[in-house]
């Protein structure tokens, strides 16, 4: 076949395989599963593309809900593709693991022509028992953390890390992204963990908040509207000090990104 007849038939097939703009079909399904969950235990959660929020309630089982979202050019491809993508949920001993998973990448010409048409994302929401540990891991997506009293290891590579009302231990990371912290009050024995690498972090508390604080930053600057007593030598990009007499540790790091720190809205 001629150089030439191989880019008409490569014309003809993208023609048939793209649909016209504003015409993606779009399909959304949920999955939703209660399962015990005690404290102790641990939850492991792997996302692809899509957030997860976390909050805390007070019984001994955790709530997974995901909804699955996909727009394809046509009804029945973004069928497929949702049946296609699985939320699996298993035990392994004390941990529970569960999952994005998206079945293989056969299908040969068509799929391939299809890849950049077809976009998929599970949006997580759980409700998390007191006293476990959780492990949370997304690539595309916002991470969200509320009224949380366990060990928690969240991260995101491309989103957003908030952390709403905190009352144990947390280490959140983002790669590209903002971090916000809110809280009223911090027990003493919580311990924060909050770090991104191209973004700034915000933390909003209430004058009267007791705690220490270790707040740094390579490339941006660091501040503070909150009475904090300053240890030790205080530059531009770092500030380690005390509020009210300290109690519960924030610990702050950015690269590339500012660090302030200011009273409620």
């Amino acid at each position: 076949m001629s150089r030439t007849a191989r880019h008409a038939t490569a014309a003809v097939l993208l023609s048939l395989a793209l649909p016209a703009a504003g015409q993606a079909q779009a399909v959304q399904q949920t999955v939703e599963q209660t399962l015990r969950l005690e404290r102790g235990q641990v939850l492991v959660l792997r996302n692809l593309h899509g957030g997860i929020t976390a909050e805390g309630w007070e019984r001994d089982e955790v709530r997974v809900v995901a909804r699955k979202s996909v727009r394809a050019p046509t009804r029945s491809q973004a069928e497929e593709a949702a049946a296609r993508l699985a939320v699996r949920v298993r035990r392994d001993g004390d941990t529970l693991l569960v999952e994005t998973a998206q079945a293989g990448s056969e299908g040969g010409l068509f799929r391939w022509l299809l890849a950049g048409t077809v976009h998929t994302a599970v949006e997580y929401a759980l409700m998390l028992p007191g006293g476990v540990r959780a492990e949370l891991s997304t690539i595309h997506g916002n991470v969200a953390l509320q009224h949380l009293d366990g060990r928690v290891d969240a991260s995101s590579t491309h989103g957003n890390i908030v952390v709403l009302a905190p009352r144990g231990q947390i280490r959140a990371n983002t790669i590209n992204g903002n971090v916000l912290l809110e809280l009223a009050q911090l027990p003493r024995r919580a311990r924060l963990e909050l770090q991104t690498v191209n973004g700034s972090i915000v933390v909003r508390a209430p004058p009267d908040l007791a705690a220490v604080v270790d707040a740094r930053t390579t490339h941006g600057c660091v501040d503070s509207e909150l009475p904090l007593e300053v240890e030790g030598r205080r530059s531009r990009s770092r500030m380690v000090g005390r509020l009210n007499g300290g109690g519960g540790q924030i610990v702050l790091r950015t690269t590339n990104g500012s660090i302030s720190l200011h009273g409620p809205k």
